[in-house]
């Protein structure tokens, strides 16, 4: 019954801007993965769409690499989601 319940919620669910208070109210490292994660995200996108030029390719591709590695280290130190389990 609950899972009817969750669809029926998702359905009338209306689009709506991002609650940065929450974004705000999370610890250093989870700010730090989640900007990481998104930027990473973002320069993917316009690195599989832009045109390679090789300047641009490379010096962007280790910007992507460098937020990468951010988004992994910073998960090694996020315990609070969890209760530090």
């Amino acid at each position: 019954m609950s899972e009817i319940k969750d669809v029926v919620c998702f359905a009338n669910a209306r689009p709506h801007a991002p609650d940065l208070a929450l974004y705000v109210g999370r610890s250093l490292t989870v700010q730090l993965h989640i900007a990481g994660a998104v930027g990473a995200l973002a320069l993917g996108a316009v690195l599989m769409l832009a045109r390679k030029s090789r300047r641009f390719h490379r010096a962007a591709g280790w910007v992507w690499v460098s937020l990468a590695a951010l988004v992994v280290g910073a998960s090694i130190f996020i315990t609070e989601l969890n209760n530090c389990a």
